[in-house]
């Protein structure tokens, strides 16, 4: 019988909380509602073919995706409701190098193909597959995009803006620490050799 509403549910937004504050008050009168944001998400998820429901989608995006496993679902809610989820072909370009974007991107399902440019290995590819991310420099630096990267068959991605990912790090201490060792393991490699294991790193 305790109903929690506001920051101590996991996200200290005023709309948030005035939604729960709803939400509670129609509970208690025996009224079945859905979230404010359900519509919304509803159509964000539309594409999703290996979900029927908002909640089916948020449970799939919580198991596939380590990065998000962590957090609580009105923050998963409110991270999907500022990202879009994408469907591209095969062999459809995410992005280019030199672009100028800084979009994160998280692989819920299938893979994409990272074309290393220049060097020895220059014109080899580098598989991003189910559960990891990619574009996290343009997170930290800014700076124009490293590498080419296309869609593989059946793939599905969750981009999210620049500005919805840095509050997420800031507000979730797993995701900046997995995003952290992430990126020293990818710079080692950059460095190194992008045949180095987990365990030789």
């Amino acid at each position: 019988g305790i109903y929690v509403v506001g920051a101590l549910g996991g996200y200290p937004l005023i709309k948030q909380a005035m939604n729960q504050g709803y939400e509670v008050v129609e509970s208690i009168l025996g009224r079945a509602v859905e979230p404010a944001d359900e519509p919304l998400l509803r159509k964000k998820f539309a594409g999703l073919r290996s979900a029927r429901t908002v909640n089916d989608a948020l449970a799939l995006i919580q198991s596939n995706v380590p990065l998000l496993a962590g957090i609580t679902t009105l923050q998963l809610r409110e991270f999907m409701l500022d990202s879009e989820i994408r469907t591209p072909s095969a062999g459809e370009v995410i992005f280019q190098r030199n672009d100028y974007s800084n979009s994160f991107y998280s692989v819920v399902e299938g893979s994409v193909e990272v074309e290393i440019p220049g060097g020895e290995r220059s014109g080899q590819r580098i598989t991003v597959a189910q559960g990891q991310f990619f574009g996290e420099l343009g997170l930290i630096s800014g700076r124009r995009r490293a590498a080419t990267v296309r869609a593989s068959r059946d793939c599905v991605l969750i981009e999210t803006p620049r500005r919805a990912m840095l509050k997420l790090i800031a507000s979730v201490d797993s995701v900046r620490k997995l995003l952290d060792q992430e990126a020293l393991k990818r710079a080692l490699r950059a460095y190194l050799s992008q045949d180095l294991t987990d365990d030789d790193l």
